[in-house]
């Protein structure tokens, strides 16, 4: 017994430092009304080392959507929460949220018929 006790002090000793080197940090966060209507609109997720948006997509691209769908999606929307959401999207730094404001862009005319 005294054997199997001296095997599991070492076991636990090399869990331990095993554990150290691969300790891993993370936080999540709801998507935000920018970040909805930006996969909405463009069908992408942003995928990079320090920022993954989980979906319920296939990997980094969702279902696309049709233009009736993308605008029912942004009739939802009142002016003002649109010129936020375009600040936020001139703001950042992200490739898909440029590609959803030229979307916008094309959108908002087609609301008004």
């Amino acid at each position: 017994m005294k054997n199997m006790d001296c095997i599991k002090k070492r076991l636990d000793e090399v869990a331990k430092k095993s554990r150290k080197e691969t300790e891993i940090s993370y936080r999540l966060e709801y998507a935000s009304q920018a970040t909805a209507l930006a996969q909405t609109l463009t069908g992408m997720a942003i995928q990079t080392g320090e920022h993954y948006e989980m979906t319920w997509g296939r990997g980094d691209r969702l279902l696309s959507a049709s233009d009736d769908q993308k605008l029912k999606w942004l009739r939802q929307y009142t002016p003002a929460q649109i010129d936020e959401i375009r600040r936020e999207w001139k703001a950042s730094a992200f490739e898909r949220d440029k590609i959803a404001l030229q979307e916008l862009d094309r959108l908002l005319p087609l609301m008004s018929l």
